[in-house]
């Protein structure tokens, strides 16, 4: 198996570097085919950084909103997420990591229609308030937010109900993701 040398930084606006492999995989079948598949490669984004400044981070958040809504790439799950709401008797979705609100006022949306009025609460370790608010409007306060930090890794025991995340597993090592 051959070795992938890439920088990982860390949480650290200079220095700090390190160095981590991963190997490439690959089996007798797809190596015959010219193919290979590699393991999971966890790389950074800049704007999970602390020191990435605010307003990038929150102009990124929302175009991913923006492509949440105009793709419409959540809307299958619909069917899923009321069946689970309904047998876990759920009163409300806890959104954990939602960035910009991604898809959650479509779903909100969705799920009402399909006589499930749900209330929904966006939390993110870096909250963008902005449009955080805007989902609030946009959803007559069928969805609201916390202004303070939540760490999906960490939740307060304080905060209830149904635990989603749209587009920000991939944020976290393997055990981490299993452990959330």
């Amino acid at each position: 198996a051959a070795r992938l040398w890439w920088p990982c930084p860390a949480d650290k606006p200079r220095g700090g570097a390190r160095l981590a492999t991963r190997r490439f995989i690959s089996n007798p079948e797809s190596r015959a085919e010219g193919r290979f598949s590699m393991g999971r490669v966890h790389l950074f984004e800049l704007h999970d950084q602390s020191w990435f400044p605010k307003p990038i981070r929150d102009a990124d958040t929302d175009f991913l909103r923006f492509i949440s809504e105009f793709g419409n790439p959540y809307g299958p799950i619909i069917p899923r997420l009321k069946d689970a709401l309904i047998k876990t008797k759920s009163q409300g979705i806890l959104d954990l990591c939602s960035g910009g609100g991604g898809p959650i006022i479509s779903l909100r949306e969705k799920l009402v229609a399909e006589g499930c009025a749900v209330m929904i609460t966006l939390t993110d370790k870096f909250p963008n308030r902005t449009a955080f608010e805007y989902a609030r409007k946009r959803s007559d306060g069928g969805v609201d937010f916390l202004v303070d930090s939540v760490d999906a890794t960490a939740v307060p025991s304080n905060l209830s109900g149904f635990r989603t995340l749209f587009s920000s597993l991939h944020h976290f090592q393997p055990q981490m993701a299993r452990s959330i």
